[in-house]
């Protein structure tokens, strides 16, 4: 037998002196300053995006938001955008079919309030880490070890997958009533034991304590 050791994905080095504000974000982006959902990292088909967007058509106005997918699309985005125009929400989604270079994806996530992985199946993600290194909450969905990367509430939102209304309504809970500011300070400071060197550490403590 072969023994297992589980380690959190460390968190991402980020100079919160560097990024843009909020504000300023949005407008280097040309977006609208409204609330803002974040999608990022490549498309692919077991991230459902597509439960996402449907969610967003279920939440219609209340509030009023807006949606960023930055990552390239694998495939055709044809497809895409006559899934935004038969719900009814071209307007609302920024469709950034592109490799987002590293020094844009502070922006990226300066500009948005809450990053979505509404993905269908994964073992796990380093974009959990990432928008909680930038000081973003997330909402996630069962699958994986998503959960295990969030605190439900505190850090993010946990939902179970391929469901709409269930990330709908978790999506109006944080822009309706959760205390917003608080949970970006949470999801800040849960990543600032979480580095790369602890990792190093751990593994080396491992492949001597096995040999």
């Amino acid at each position: 037998d072969v023994p297992v050791h589980y380690e959190p994905h460390p968190a991402y080095p980020v100079d919160q002196r560097k990024a843009p504000d909020r504000s300023t974000a949005r407008a280097q982006l040309a977006l609208a300053d409204v609330p803002t959902l974040l999608f990022f990292g490549f498309v692919r088909p077991y991230k459902g995006l597509e439960t996402l967007l449907e969610a967003l058509a279920l939440l219609k106005d209340a509030p009023h938001c807006q949606l960023v997918v930055a990552g390239e699309i694998w495939g055709e985005a044809l497809p895409w955008n006559q899934l935004l125009a038969n719900l009814g929400i071209s307007t609302q989604v920024r469709l950034e079919n592109r490799y987002i270079p590293e020094n844009e994806v502070a922006t990226y996530f300066a500009a948005a309030d809450l990053v979505v992985l509404p993905y269908r199946s994964a073992t796990g993600s380093g974009v959990v880490r990432l928008a909680h290194s930038h000081g973003r909450p997330v909402l996630v969905t069962r699958t994986g070890a998503l959960p295990d990367a969030v605190e439900a509430g505190v850090t993010g939102y946990i939902v179970p997958p391929a469901d709409p209304a269930a990330l709908m309504q978790a999506i109006r809970s944080f822009f309706t009533t959760a205390s917003r500011s608080a949970m970006e300070q949470a999801a800040r400071r849960s990543t600032q034991t979480d580095d790369w060197q602890r990792l190093a550490r751990t593994i080396l403590h491992q492949a001597r304590s096995t040999t």
